[in-house]
């Protein structure tokens, strides 16, 4: 299920108050895996190699995770309805305005074509590696298109920038998703990787008795 933005979006047009909570909310979480990928494996390496030592192949599997769930979430924001179901997406916002407002309508539906546009490749990947394994991708007779991370946070800006245009349209403010920060989500993992380095370095200097760390592991049936 989508993640809902809680707040007052009573000053919205009705027409744009169901949806504008989901689409802000999955944003935000767009924009938070953005910069824990960033502050985890983009800014320092020298913080990745600790952590990667300390989380093993952890930190590989969670990198994964997080880099893929950013291309699922792009495309699926950017998803047009099917002729099986209709889709939260931008382009529910784009039929939304249009009811509310026509010039707020061919404003919005231009960006959302050139994003449309902007993130084919990020869409080729969701289809053909993530959501199916494509026969001639999966057999190495085909490759798939290469997306840059400048790709990639360029779509997030863009989707932000969207909501952001509606927002100003609408009730005349805008959403500091910049803002958002990596803390809450890798500030305590941080520090307990740090912590163990420091109980190491105890128990090297003999300050600490060797492996005093069992009595804290619970027990297990394995």
């Amino acid at each position: 299920m989508p993640t809902k933005m809680t707040g007052d979006f009573s000053a919205y047009p009705e027409v744009l108050r169901d949806v504008i909570p989901y689409l802000v909310g999955e944003t935000c979480e767009l924009r938070s895996s953005w910069q824990t990928y960033k502050h985890l494996f983009m800014t320092s390496a020298a913080r990745t190699e600790i952590l990667g030592k300390r989380l093993g192949g952890l930190l590989g599997v969670f990198q994964n995770l997080v880099q893929d769930d950013m291309f699922v979430s792009v495309a699926r924001l950017t998803d047009k309805d099917s002729k099986q179901q209709k889709n939260l997406t931008l382009w529910t916002l784009v039929h939304r305005c249009e009811q509310w407002d026509a010039n707020a309508g061919r404003l919005v539906r231009a960006e959302i074509e050139s994003l449309a546009d902007e993130v084919a490749d990020i869409r080729a990947h969701r289809h053909k590696r993530l959501a199916h394994f494509d026969l001639s991708v999966s057999l190495g007779q085909a490759t798939l298109p290469i997306v840059t991370f400048n790709r990639l946070f360029g779509a997030i800006a863009k989707i932000e920038s969207i909501l952001n245009l509606v927002s100003q349209l609408a009730i005349n403010t805008t959403t500091m998703f910049e803002i958002l920060d990596h803390r809450d989500i890798t500030g305590m993992a941080e520090v307990t990787v740090y912590k163990a380095m420091a109980y190491d370095a105890a128990e090297a200097a003999g300050v600490i008795e060797s492996r005093a760390w069992r009595r804290f592991a619970p027990a297990t049936s394995e």
